[in-house]
């Protein structure tokens, strides 16, 4: 799993570079045409060359809560952090839902 464990790591960062550059597209006047935008599917491009690998080692199920309740903390806290966005109590209690789901799958 340690193998697997660091891809997902890094399609996880992947990701939330893509989704920064997605943002940051959004956020100007270029639109389409942008490059940050251009960055952004490159990036979710790539990603999607290291899904394919954790899916021949890993179950669906483990690597999908895995990355999605990493892609919601780090979503989150890019957002607060990098946006000054709002983070307030439906914030957290989404974020500590998307940690318990972690504990469920991974609860022996």
């Amino acid at each position: 799993m340690g193998k697997s464990f660091a891809l997902l790591l890094a399609v996880t960062a992947a990701t939330l570079a893509g989704d920064f550059f997605l943002k940051r597209a959004a956020d100007t006047g270029d639109g389409v045409w942008s490059h940050s935008l251009g960055a952004g599917a490159l990036l979710y491009g790539i990603t999607a060359i290291g899904w394919f690998h954790l899916m021949r080692w890993n179950s669906l199920t483990t690597i999908a809560v895995l990355f999605a309740a990493s892609t919601v903390i780090g979503l989150t806290a890019m957002g607060a952090i990098i946006y000054a966005e709002k983070f307030g109590m439906r914030e957290f209690v989404g974020t500590a839902m998307a940690l318990g789901a972690v504990i469920v799958v991974y609860a022996k």
